[in-house]
């Protein structure tokens, strides 16, 4: 396996927007204070972007009578100050305070609330863009604006955001075909990529080829996260490795470490071991043949972890526990250290093999790993292994849980309690269990659940007692 991969190769990197955008961003903020603060310095009437001010002796202090400017500039440093607050009774006061406003103060309200908007709270921003196109404020737009913009709606959680991300990317293209860059791709394809629609994301890419913008790794990567979350009958795998290999021989894009472990993740769960091999040997030999020297081209020549762990995976699914092994011997000689999820899979897989002493030896090793999955792994390989009778590696798995049958059964957990009444049932201990449940009923049933009970009607049911289920029933 280890002669698969070989030297590594170089690939290009996605330009996001510089020191310059943040320093426009600042600048626009500072913009509203700085000329408030001159319009309060002086005494005399000051023409304001298009604003007057007026202001009269009345007593002790002197009287703003046109103060739409700045109650504009005060509303601005107001929202500011008030992020925390509800974002629509904001914009609501900010609209009421428009109607003195000239259009281009007008878009400037509402354009730095999009700034100012959360990027998670998509449906704010993309009301504030509505306002800006039905008052006819898009003129104002330049390209960073729709980055931002963009920004905010590509985390979306449902497919309306990827529908009003393509409305927008319209509209830019009908003001101007030459605004749209290849960053304002990118946000598109990363909302269109979590929502698993692989046929537009290859449209926007093939878009973005024909009108000579740059295609990136990172945007093979969208692909591939597509893929993943895409209902497999809904795309061709033939087109998507089709698709890699151009990018990697004709366009010399070496795709991102990620986007190939999830390509190897596809075809080891559909049990194309060899094509994924075969995917592995063309991703190396175009990375060399271009030269490439890159972090993510070492995908390549230095497999990680995942993508050894996805070969494995698709070699337990064959039932081939042999070929298994033999990668993971490679990962040792790689120096690949398995993960918890490795291990996990060898222990499932040597489970159906009926492999005990196999499977001890790799939960040994699982147990010197952390994970925050351990406790769940843990129970789903003892309830396997109670099912195919492998008691031995059941009672390693309920050791493996931390649980001590001595110890106090309140301070179990519920999955731990549940793993107790399992093991009890198995080894014939049905009624102790029985009699524990009956003291739990009257006294602490928050510390009982259904799978619990389950566990005790399943095995007084082997033995017959009707009356023992019947009792059991009625916990639950």
């Amino acid at each position: 396996m280890q002669a698969l991969f070989g030297p590594a190769g170089d690939g290009g990197g996605a330009t996001r927007f510089g020191p310059s955008l943040a320093a426009k961003v600042t600048s626009m903020q500072l913009e509203g204070e700085e000329i408030l603060h001159a319009c309060q310095k002086k005494d005399i009437s000051t023409s304001l972007r298009g604003a007057t001010l007026q202001r009269k002796n009345m007593g002790i202090g002197q009287h703003v009578m046109h103060t739409s400017s700045t109650d504009f500039y005060h509303r601005r440093r107001h929202y500011r100050s008030s992020a925390t607050q509800d974002s629509e009774i904001i914009l609501e006061d900010l609209l009421k305070g428009m109607s003195g406003l000239t259009p281009s103060q007008q878009f400037k309200a509402l354009r730095r609330m999009i700034y100012n908007t959360s990027e998670h709270n998509c449906s704010m921003s993309w009301k504030l863009y509505e306002e800006i196109v039905d008052r006819g404020l898009d003129q104002f737009m330049i390209s960073n604006n729709y980055s931002r913009l963009l920004n905010n709606l590509k985390h979306g959680q449902d497919g309306k955001t990827v529908e009003q991300m393509l409305t927008v990317l319209a509209r830019m293209e009908h003001k101007d075909p030459n605004m749209v860059c290849t960053y304002h791709y990118s946000q598109i394809l990363f909302a269109l990529s979590r929502h698993g629609q692989v046929e537009k994301v290859r449209d926007l890419m093939l878009d973005m080829h024909d009108k000579h913008l740059a295609l990136y790794p990172s945007h093979y990567t969208s692909l591939a996260v597509a893929c993943l979350h895409a209902d497999p009958e809904k795309y061709s795998i033939d087109d998507i490795l089709a698709d890699f290999t151009n990018a990697a021989t004709i366009d010399c894009i070496i795709p991102e470490r990620q986007a190939c472990n999830i390509i190897v993740e596809i075809l080891s769960r559909s049990c194309q071991l060899p094509r994924a091999i075969t995917f592995l040997k063309a991703m190396q030999d175009a990375a060399v043949k271009s030269g490439s020297r890159s972090e993510q081209a070492l995908v390549y020549s230095h497999p990680d972890v995942y993508t050894y762990t996805s070969l494995i995976s698709g070699f337990c699914r064959l039932g081939d526990l042999k070929a298994a092994k033999q990668i993971l011997n490679d990962m040792s000689e790689a120096k690949v250290m398995p993960n918890f999820v490795t291990y996990a899979i060898m222990v499932n897989s040597c489970l159906d093999n009926q492999k005990s002493k196999d499977a001890l030896h790799f939960i040994d090793c699982m147990r010197s790993l952390n994970s925050r999955a351990r406790h769940p792994v843990y129970m789903a390989l003892m309830v396997k292994a109670l099912a195919v009778d492998m008691r031995k590696v059941a009672e390693i798995l309920y050791r493996a849980l931390n649980i001590e049958i001595s110890g106090d059964w309140k301070t179990l957990d519920p999955m731990q309690r549940s793993a107790y009444v399992l093991m009890k049932v198995a080894n014939g201990q049905t009624f102790d269990v029985q009699h524990q449940f009956r003291q739990d009923i009257q006294q602490q049933p928050e510390l009982l659940n259904a799978g619990m009970i389950n566990h005790l009607i399943r095995g007084l049911g082997k033995r017959g007692d009707v009356n023992g289920v019947e009792e059991a029933f009625f916990m639950v």
